[in-house]
């Protein structure tokens, strides 16, 4: 949640959790579902509109999709990524 008045800025969920890669009777890895939307006012933050998903890419994140938002005069971009996590015990 935002509870400030910037131009920009950037909310979060993990909305999906599950374990994955069975073997053994244990799961190996967890996939996480994230979305990220950023939240602007200028449409010149636009030009912005690549930087999030190649700086998740960096940190081994999978873009799965995007969408466009408009919400109280903010402009939204809605991005959607994976990441699979080895767990501890299975590495």
């Amino acid at each position: 949640v935002n509870d400030t008045n910037s131009d920009e800025y950037i909310i979060f969920s993990i909305y999906n959790t599950a374990n994955t890669d069975l073997c053994e009777n244990r799961h190996l890895s967890t996939e996480y579902h994230i979305v990220l939307t950023y939240w602007f006012k200028s449409l010149k933050c636009l030009n912005n509109e690549d930087k999030i998903p190649d700086l998740m890419k960096k940190s081994g994140f999978y873009f799965v999709s995007k969408q466009d938002r408009y919400e109280s005069g903010y402009y939204g971009i809605e991005y959607t990524f994976t990441i699979e996590i080895m767990d501890k015990d299975g590495e």
